[in-house]
């Protein structure tokens, strides 16, 4: 976080709401259900670069450029769920 005199540096790509009631997993008998999707929310680093950060989970990562940020942001999901686990969609907004 930037600290000092002057507005930040950190300016949001977009900005999404997500349905609170709704929790990026259930459970049933069988254990934990797959969710289907992944939110992270993208913003300018200022370090220079990208930050992601995930909505519903305690995934960050970050980048230099956008399509470096793509795939770093694919191996968090995968490092980040159990096998079979990870949601089938990524959305970067």
């Amino acid at each position: 976080m930037k600290t000092g005199k002057g507005p930040s540096t950190r300016k949001s790509l977009s900005l999404i709401l997500v349905d609170s009631d709704r929790p990026s997993f259930s459970m049933d008998r069988e254990g934990p259900m797959k969710s289907s999707e992944i939110i992270f929310e993208v913003i300018d680093s200022p370090e220079g670069g990208y930050e992601a950060r995930a909505l519903s989970a305690s995934i960050f990562t970050e980048a230099e450029a956008l399509p470096e940020l793509e795939e770093t942001v694919r191996d968090a999901v995968r490092g980040h769920f159990d096998e079979g686990q990870a949601p089938s969609v990524i959305r970067l907004v």
